[in-house]
């Protein structure tokens, strides 16, 4: 009884390993974070654009499922791309964490654990993007030359290839006890191409704002697509649910029938 008693349940040992990773962001944003700053002082974003952006680039997901679990991907990385250039970096984390988690209340309402493991993952998350960002050295008057564009590439692979996969995978082992390896191949292979496609259409909303700024509308037919694909999916989605338990309703009066 007293082994029971001690055990923690799969919501209790998420919040336990989110709580470590918000140890470790605090630890990168009270560091070797403490004295950064915005990079580029040309062009700026006020922190409610960049705030509205990354909610609703939370909206618009792909929920992908396998055997016991969901995950969604998003069009997150776009404003982190481009808030690495315009924004403070204190703003594009208080925007991107509060953007995120109204995201997640608005599509799925409110889950304390798993809202408190993804908060604290963004945290380490904007943490050590900037902190590999910043280590690159990009050029801060030109967000498009070659060494920026290689300290995005960097930054985004820190976050997106290895952090994500890494912590969203050994969470759900955590939370649910077990994880398949083919779950664990998916995850990491549909990370990798979401943050890689983000990534550039980031470039793509920063090669504008250094030219042309009103091109930046540009990016609502991708952000259009991505909505127009999670509703087509939603929707097959539950055909295939209701027709699953169409299914298992019918095999049970059958059984039934068989029995009597």
């Amino acid at each position: 009884m007293e082994a029971r008693s001690l055990s923690l349940t799969g919501a209790q040992r998420l919040v336990v390993f989110a709580t470590l990773l918000g140890i470790a962001g605090a630890t990168l944003w009270l560091g070797p974070l403490r004295d950064a700053s915005r990079l580029n002082a040309t062009f700026s974003i006020p922190w409610w654009a960049e705030l509205i952006a990354c909610y609703a680039a939370s909206l618009l997901y792909v929920e992908v499922r396998t055997q016991r679990t969901r995950s969604t991907l998003s069009l997150t990385e776009i404003p982190v791309v481009m808030g690495l250039f315009l924004v403070d970096p204190r703003i594009l984390l208080g925007a991107y964490v509060v953007g995120v988690l109204l995201g997640h209340w608005t599509r799925r309402g409110i889950q304390p654990a798993r809202d408190y493991a993804n908060a604290m993952l963004d945290v380490l998350y904007i943490a050590l993007v900037l902190l590999v960002f910043m280590a690159v050295q990009p050029d801060p008057s030109d967000p498009l030359a070659p060494r920026s564009l290689l300290a995005i590439a960097a930054a985004m692979a820190a976050g997106g290839w290895l952090l994500g996969p890494l912590a969203i995978n050994l969470g759900l082992y955590l939370y649910q006890g077990g994880i398949e390896r083919t779950e664990v191949v998916r995850e990491f292979t549909s990370q990798v191409v979401v943050t890689t496609t983000n990534s550039c259409l980031g470039v793509v909303g920063l090669l504008f704002f250094d030219s042309h700024p009103w091109l930046a509308f540009a990016l609502i037919p991708p952000a259009l697509l991505v909505l127009v694909v999670q509703l087509t999916a939603s929707e097959s989605q539950r055909r295939a649910e209701r027709m699953e338990f169409l299914y298992r309703t019918s095999d049970i009066l059958h059984s039934t029938m068989r029995v009597n």
